[in-house]
């Protein structure tokens, strides 16, 4: 297990006042999973760490506690990597947004 994990995704979903069912909805995952994770039995997959940097507005780094550093640094990424990092930013906030409205009906 990656020490301090489990702290800092309790730490960032409250500080988005989120609960764990909400978070799971937006990750497209089970509440048994996020409490999974904040207890340390699991940890969250490489899409998972991306929709909450995104969600979270910051870095995989920092959810890991790899640094302290709250934003994402594309800075020596290439264009063809940016592109592919917009694509599933764009696709995420498609199928979340249509998510949101299926949910209001």
């Amino acid at each position: 297990m990656i020490e301090g994990l489990a702290e800092r995704l309790v730490e960032l979903r409250k500080s988005k006042g989120l609960t764990q069912k909400i978070l799971a909805e937006r990750l497209g995952i089970t509440k048994s999973s996020v409490h999974g994770w904040e207890t340390t039995r699991t940890q969250p997959n490489l899409l998972c760490l991306m929709k909450m940097s995104y969600l979270y507005n910051v870095s995989v780094d920092y959810i890991l506690g790899m640094n302290n550093n709250r934003s994402l640094n594309i800075s020596n990424l290439t264009d063809k990597q940016i592109n592919t990092l917009t694509d599933i930013i764009n696709d995420y906030e498609a199928l979340n947004s249509f998510s949101e409205k299926k949910q209001k009906k």
